[in-house]
């Protein structure tokens, strides 16, 4: 017997789940979006494998930027390179963590890491 907690979805009351590693980007929707940071989160997600309803929680540090709308230290965001037009909006840049050494860039190996 293993020591597993069940997991029970919350849309159809399965037991029928896993969870998965994750890479997820988070932004305000419409034009005006575009002007504020997207916010990338790496959380483990619970999916229905019945309904396919998911579920994952938001680390603090990334919930704090969708609720400022402004990069913190230690959060994975990217910004617009230049003004949002509806014609033309310049390419995103690298995705860095807020504060982070020029050469930290996150990718799937650092991107759990802790930074102090």
């Amino acid at each position: 017997m293993t020591s597993q907690q069940v997991h029970i979805c919350q849309s159809c009351g399965s037991e029928n789940t896993r969870k998965f590693g994750s890479e997820i980007g988070l932004h305000f929707a419409g034009m005006r979006g575009l002007e504020r940071p997207i916010v990338f989160v790496f959380p483990e997600v619970a999916v229905c494998l019945n309904c396919g309803h998911a579920e994952f929680s938001v680390p603090e540090t990334e919930l704090s930027v969708l609720e400022s709308n402004t990069p913190v230290e230690n959060a994975a965001t990217v910004m617009s390179a230049g003004s949002v037009s509806n014609e033309h909006s310049e390419p995103r840049l690298e995705v860095k963590p807020f504060g982070a050494a020029a050469d930290e860039t996150i990718t799937p190996k650092n991107r759990t890491k802790r930074r102090r």
